[in-house]
Parts: C-alpha cells; structure tokens; sequence
C-alpha cells in the first residue's frame, strides 16, 4: 500500500509512469499482484477514478492554442489541477498496463482472475469516465 499511496504525492513528476522509478514500482507492483490482486487493484482504481473524475468535471481545458503565462490569468490554479489529474491518469493506466499485460502468473496459471474489480462499481465507473475523457465532452460550464 505504500508503493501505491507513492502515485498520490504532490511532487511527483508529471511522467513518473515512464521514468526509471516509475518502471520500477510498475514491476515491483506485478510482483505483489500474483499473491495480492485483491488488495492492489482496488486503490489503483480509486486513484484512476479521482483522477478522471477531477478531470471531468475541470472547469477549464486544455487550451487549443499555445498561450503564456500571462495568459492564463485566473484561471492558472485550474490548468494546474488538470495538468496534475491527467499526470496522476497517465501514471495510474500504466501501471495498470503493466499488470494487465502479464497473461500468466508466476505460477504459470492465467491472469484473468485480476480483471474482475473491473466488474465492480469502482472499475465500471472508472470506464466510463475514461470514456468520457477520450471523446472528451466538455463540462456544461465550459467556455473557449
């Protein structure tokens, strides 16, 4: 549970999922899946659903056009809350990569089992959501 109370830290990188210590807690994270699924895969999808959820319902988006600082005005404390919910959404679909990719065990018996807190509640809500990111449908309150 520490390594993954890690994913919620205010300082980490932006690419933390694809730096040297991001592959590393991703590996050691499939080695703690074979006997512990059931206590991994729940808070990685809490963490994934907090993520879209801040950035579904952001009141701002990523601008179309490049702009400077000073042009962000007001509204600079909202692009770094998103900038940092889609650091943690990118972190969080890699390590889950990671563990999905994984076709056995490490006693050679299949995986699947891992990809039934997907069934639940959090990992139908967490679907959605990232449905909604990809096609992004922008809040009621959102103005270009």
């Amino acid at each position: 549970m520490l390594l993954i109370n890690i994913l919620e830290a205010p300082t980490l990188p932006y690419d933390f999922g694809e730096t040297r210590d991001g592959y590393s807690v991703r590996n050691l994270l499939r080695q703690f899946l074979d006997q512990n699924g059931p206590q991994i895969i729940p808070p990685l999808l809490k963490g994934l659903n907090t993520a879209l959820t801040t950035i579904s319902n952001s009141p701002v988006s990523i601008p179309i056009t490049m702009m400077g600082a000073e042009d962000a005005g007001d509204r600079r404390e909202g692009y770094n809350k998103l900038f940092d919910a889609y650091a943690k959404l990118h972190t969080h679909l890699a390590i889950l990569q990671t563990l999905y990719s994984m076709t056995v065990d490490m006693r050679g018996r299949p995986a699947s089992a891992f990809s039934a807190p997907f069934g639940g509640t959090d990992g139908l809500e967490a679907l959605k959501l990232l449905g909604n990111v990809v096609r992004y449908i922008p809040p009621p309150n959102f103005n270009l």
